[in-house]
């Protein structure tokens, strides 16, 4: 995906995320039963500066993709947190659903969101919206044209922009020196769920979020997406106007506390 700074990263991790109907779960009680599942543990909040520091996401739940790469999981109170780190050039996108619609949510040099909504044809979905780097990258230079440096001038733009979308993650705004790490913060309200909303302790009540991610290999092995687009979101281009999303044939994420802070005492 080229941003307007310049350099155009080669290798992509996609995660694409949505809540799953109770009526759609496996029979298990246990959430790890099924292949293609991953229970997230609750964990403090990581800092998003495009490093997984000591300690940060020592609880999270780990998924390797092979040839050092991995996609880390974990959840605080209102937020779901994903890192991807991979041993090469790298940038991240999420695809998370909520009711009819998809959002793209896309971190490389800028962030930015494109939206689709379903169609009455199966597996259907039309692009709404297009990406607009470019009114992050002006953001952030009206900033340091004003005299703040950009170390400054990127939070208070990230800042803003989670305000506004409900999502927020690092910027790899030059080449990194070493792995390349995209952390995402997710709002509970942007994957649909709502803990506050969940009456019962029963886990087979508890919602859960469907996701692929996707390097040099798939996790889960199973998933059966758009090639097209899936090809345009590894080497850059202008997205489709209409794209077949097939959230069934995508992994889950489940939680053993229900989205919520765990229990003490």
């Amino acid at each position: 995906m080229r941003t307007t700074n310049g350099w155009v990263p080669f290798l992509a991790l996609v995660v694409l995320c949505g809540t799953v109907p109770a009526q759609d779960k496996p029979s298990s009680s246990d959430p790890a039963a099924a292949p293609g599942r991953v229970v997230v543990p609750f964990g403090k909040e990581p800092t998003l500066d495009g490093a997984l520091g000591e300690g940060e996401w020592t609880e999270a739940a780990r998924v390797k993709l092979g040839e050092g790469s991995e996609v880390l999981f974990k959840h605080g109170e209102k937020q779901l947190f994903v890192a991807l780190s991979s041993s090469a050039f790298a940038w991240g996108s999420l695809l998370v659903r909520s009711a009819d619609a998809v959002s793209v949510l896309h971190a490389s040099a800028a962030l930015g969101e494109v939206r689709f909504e379903r169609q009455p044809q199966a597996g259907k979905w039309k692009r709404k919206d297009r990406f607009d780097f470019r009114a992050f990258h002006e953001r952030v230079g009206r900033l340091t044209r004003a005299g703040k440096p950009e170390e400054e001038a990127l939070p208070e733009v990230l800042r803003d922009y989670e305000k506004e979308n409900g999502w927020c993650a690092s910027c790899l705004r030059k080449p990194p020196a070493s792995d390349a790490v995209v952390e995402f913060r997710i709002a509970f309200a942007k994957l649909g769920l709502d803990p506050k909303k969940i009456a019962s302790d029963d886990p087979k009540t508890f919602p859960e979020i469907r996701l692929m991610a996707i390097q040099s290999r798939r996790w889960p092995e199973s998933v059966r997406e758009d090639k097209r687009f899936l090809s345009l979101l590894h080497m850059g281009g202008e997205i489709p106007d209409e794209v077949e999303f097939l959230p069934e044939s995508w992994g889950t994420l489940a939680s053993k506390t229900g989205w919520r802070k765990p229990k003490t005492g």
